[in-house]
């Protein structure tokens, strides 16, 4: 799979994806992978908690690409 930049890209569906974040922390930039839910009614990404099916806060640091996640293997 290969990343999908965003803004550029956006999704097509409201679903969760994993994220590319870069992070200010006050002494550089950080990156980090994130599973977060986008709402592609508002082009919004959210926080989620997919233990208990939460959908949280709005995330508005610097998100550099997103990834489809691969299907659920049931056994």
């Amino acid at each position: 799979m290969e990343w999908k930049l965003f803004p550029k890209e956006k999704p097509a569906e409201t679903e969760t994806y994993l994220i590319s974040i870069m992070k200010d922390t006050g002494h550089g930039m950080y990156g980090f992978r994130y599973l977060a839910l986008y709402n592609a009614d508002n082009g919004t990404w959210h926080k989620y908690d997919a233990f208990n099916g939460v959908v949280g806060e709005v995330i508005t640091d610097h998100i550099t690409g997103w990834l489809p996640l691969p299907g659920v293997l049931i056994s």
